[in-house]
Formats: C-alpha cells, sequence, structure tokens
C-alpha cells in the first residue's frame, strides 16, 4: 500500500519552501506519525536535512553523506547540549554549501536541559546571519508549555498533528466504523488488532507508558507522577461522565488538592491524552469549574485498559454506548479548528452530550447509540434556555455515525 500522507504535510511543505522565518513546531500527542510526517515532507522536497535527537545523536541526510558532505557524529562523551550545538552547526554548514537550503529536524529535544535557551541564541544568530536553515522541532506537546520557553517567544509557528480521524484510518487502513470506534486512531496499532493481546501491550506500552514517563515528566511540570498517573487512570474509568473535583480526588487515592488536580488535567489535554470539558455558559465558561465531563482522546485509551475483546464490547451495549459517546467528543476536540471550543451542559437532570461554540455561535450536540430510545429532553431545555442555538442529532435517528466522524465539527455550524 503506498504511504498515506495527512493534510498536515502539504502545510509543513508549503513552510518548509518558504524562507526561514520562524521555528518551525510539529506537535502533536504521542504515536500520530510526526516522524514520519518529517521524512515524508523531506523525501517530497528532496532538500538536504540532518537529524539530530538527544537518545539517536543526529543522522546526517544519505544522500548528501554519498556525495562526501555528510554531516560528523558527535563524538562519544559530549553533552547533549554540545551535541546540539555542533549538530546545528554542521546544518549551517550543509545549508550554505547545498542550493534549497537546508532542514534541522529536531526530535525529543526536551531531554536536553534548559535547550531553549540554547535554541534561541542558535536561532537569533541564523536571522542575523541570514542563514537558509529551516528547524523543525517536534514534540508530543506545545512548544508553549514547555520550561524556559518564555525566549523563544514569538520565534515558534505552531503546526498541529492531531489524532488520526476515522476517515484518515478508513482510508489508510481499511478500518470499518466499528473497528474505529473500539481500535481508536493510533497508525502503528493497525497492524496489530488481529492479535489483541499485541495490540494492546502497543497502546499501553508504547503510548501511555512513553506519553506518561518521556513526554510529560520530562517537562518539570508533574511534582507527584502517582497524582498524575492516577488521574490519568480516573479519566479513562470515567470517561463519558461527569464528575466533581472533591469526587475526583476522594476516587484518586493520593493526597492532592483542586488546583493541583486542575493543572494535572491541563498537563494530561496538552499531551493529547484526555481533555477536561467545562460546563458550558453563555458568558464564556466558568473560570474554576466544580465539575467537569472527562473524555479520553483516543478510544484505544479507553478500551485497552477495560481488556475486553472486541467482540465482548460490541455485545456490551452499555459500553459500547460509551464508546460511542468518547469517539464524538474526542473527534470535537482532534478535528475541530482553534476557533471552536467544545463543552457540555447539565441543568438538574436534563443534559446535552456537547456543546459547540464557534464565536457567537452555538451548536448543541445529542449522541444515540444503537436502538437508544430515550428522549433528548436535554436537548429540549437547551434550546429553551438558549434560543439562539442550533442542534444536531448524532446517531439513532440523525446524522449517521460513520458521517459525523468523517466530517470536520466547523462544518456543521453551515449544515445544521
Amino acid at each position: 500500500m503506498a504511504a498515506f500522507h495527512r493534510s498536515t504535510l502539504d502545510e509543513l511543505c508549503k513552510r518548509l519552501k518558504e524562507t526561514p522565518r520562524h521555528l518551525i513546531s510539529l506537535y502533536g500527542p504521542c504515536q500520530t506519525g510526526k516522524t514520519t510526517m518529517i521524512h515524508q515532507a523531506l523525501k517530497r522536497l528532496g532538500v538536504a536535512h540532518c537529524y539530530y535527537s538527544p537518545s539517536q545523536q543526529r543522522i546526517p541526510s544519505r544522500d548528501l553523506e554519498s556525495q562526501g558532505v555528510g554531516t560528523k557524529v558527535p563524538r562519544e562523551g559530549q553533552t547533549g547540549a554540545n551535541s546540539l550545538i555542533n549538530c546545528w552547526g554542521s546544518a549551517r554548514d550543509l545549508a550554505q554549501r547545498t542550493s534549497g537550503g537546508t532542514v534541522l529536524v529536531l526530535d525529543e529535544i526536551q531531554e536536553i536541559p534548559r535547550w531553549p535557551n540554547i535554541v534561541k541564541g542558535l536561532w537569533d544568530w541564523d536571522r542575523i546571519t541570514k542563514c537558509p536553515l529551516h528547524v523543525v522541532v517536534l514534540s508530543s506537546v506545545p512548544i508553549s508549555l514547555q520550561a524556559d520557553f518564555r525566549g523563544l517567544t514569538g520565534r515558534f509557528e505552531p503546526l498541529r498533528v492531531p489524532h488520526w480521524s476515522f476517515a484518515e484510518m478508513a482510508d489508510a487502513f481499511g478500518f470499518d466504523l466499528d473497528q474505529y470506534i473500539f481500535y481508536g486512531g493510533y497508525p502503528d496499532s493497525a497492524s496489530r488488532i488481529e492479535n489483541e493481546k499485541l495490540w494492546r501491550s502497543y497502546v499501553t506500552v508504547d503510548v501511555v507508558k512513553t506519553a506518561i514517563t518521556r513526554d510529560l515528566l520530562s517537562l518539570g511540570r508533574v511534582e507527584k507522577p502517582a497524582v498524575m498517573s492516577a488521574l490519568f487512570d480516573l479519566c479513562i474509568k470515567y470517561s463519558g461522565q461527569i464528575l466533581s473535583c472533591d469526587r475526583m480526588i476522594t476516587r484518586l487515592h493520593e493526597a492532592c488538592d483542586t488546583l493541583t488536580l486542575r493543572y494535572y488535567l491541563e498537563v494530561l489535554s496538552d499531551a493529547g491524552l484526555v481533555r477536561s470539558l467545562g460546563q458550558y455558559s453563555p458568558r464564556w465558561t466558568f473560570p474554576n469549574p466544580r465539575t467537569h465531563k472527562l473524555s479520553v482522546l483516543n478510544t484505544a485509551l479507553l478500551t485497552s485498559a477495560r481488556r475486553c475483546s472486541f467482540e465482548e464490547a460490541r455485545a456490551d451495549r452499555r459500553f459500547w454506548g460509551r464508546l460511542v459517546e468518547t469517539a464524538v467528543g474526542a473527534h470535537l476536540v482532534n478535528s475541530g479548528s482553534n476557533a471552536t471550543r467544545v463543552f457540555y451542559w447539565r441543568d438538574g437532570e436534563q443534559e446535552v452530550d456537547f456543546v459547540l461554540r464557534r464565536g457567537p455561535e452555538v451548536l448543541a450536540i445529542d449522541v444515540r447509540c444503537g436502538t437508544e430510545t430515550r428522549p433528548t429532553l436535554g436537548m429540549e431545555a437547551f434550546k429553551a434556555r438558549f434560543n439562539s442555538c442550533r442542534t444536531l442529532l448524532v446517531g439513532e435517528g440523525g446524522v449517521p455515525l460513520g458521517d459525523f466522524l468523517s466530517t470536520p465539527p466547523d462544518q456543521w455550524f453551515e449544515e445544521s
């Protein structure tokens, strides 16, 4: 099968063809294909490049190496900072000696202490000397949220790589709707779904463990790893449900206060693992919500932790309905534009699954699964309270689930 190209690839190639003006931050959740994408871009453009990772040192462009102008591998014993500086210098030399410029790819750079200060000095000098060197930083969380970033403010252009959508997994790997609902959207897991034990191990080790221990803890933002781990497990267990902060703290069985809880929820959201949805309010949102609707951003995180088979999950209609609602919430968060925000709404017993807001526009979304026939009293109550809103029913009696998961969320503002 030919390599699948995501839409972000076109935007990345466009940026690499332009004169370097900003560092490019290619960021997104763990195991969403950022490294694959940058290699696809380099192959499409055919430009000279250097690849740097603290764990792998640096790998020169093979084509240039065959021509005798490849970069040298740092000497053993060099510190991460020294090897980064030397690699950058080699990339500068390539950029000056080759036509079409050069791309320097920095991967896992968060492992180097105070890396933003190093990059700031190197990048600013390149702007003074007008060096035609593009620099792409790969990261599992937004660069702006990493330690010591303030010195790099205004120098980065973010390019987000979200979780894979149903349409992408269907086109690239032939997933049907039920497979996507259960196995989620991790591309490297597609070849493992015939062996669910192997698939589950991939998700729990390569995705979750890597995201928590390498990506989040390396940022220096988590002082209580045990609390973070327990909170992530709690979010998986209660995905799709509304919990108060006090109830979450009680169930953590770890020493934690409300401020720490909210902060760690933000960290998990930054890593693309979990989103804590706030209660909708026409006054924007409650500044310090006491209740949160928890939603994992890839259903594989939920199903791998439950340890049930694909057939068992489909037979359990209650659990399957929870999976469907989780998939809808993840799609709204992962595929929505930066101008769109996602909420939930509840007033007493009346509830709306999701509320989408784009500027002054509001769209209330209710999700039905299978043969469910519950009345949409929450939707009616919401419409009565906010009469200018639009409504959308997803699933039984409304927009087919597959169509909804294949459509960018913003498009429903025009079609609802």
